[in-house]
């Protein structure tokens, strides 16, 4: 089996389990983007982004400040709507796309 071949199935997959768990996925989107910091890090992290411009972005969104955003970024990354790489002193985020 190819890479292809492999990468598609996984969509399939990905599709098939967002249809069986729309209504949970629904439910989470709407509570996670319900809150201002946490919609305001979302929108701002559809490409890779570094920390601390992401921070000053979202906060200016959300009129919150950079220490609650920075503060909402690990559970963000724990609940798997943002991926994090990079070291600690250069993170770099991404919202996942689960909702």
């Amino acid at each position: 089996m190819g890479d292809e071949e492999v990468l598609a199935r996984l969509d399939l997959i990905q599709a098939t389990l967002q249809l069986a768990f729309k209504s949970e996925l629904d439910k989470a989107r709407n509570t996670s983007r319900g809150d201002a910091v946490n919609a305001a890090v979302l929108d701002e992290s559809e490409e890779w982004i570094a920390s601390p411009k992401l921070q000053e972005r979202a906060a200016k969104k959300a009129k919150a400040s950079t220490r609650t955003v920075r503060a909402r970024l690990p559970e963000l990354v724990a609940q798997r709507l943002l991926a994090v790489r990079g070291t600690e002193r250069a993170l770099e985020y991404r919202r996942t796309g689960l909702i």
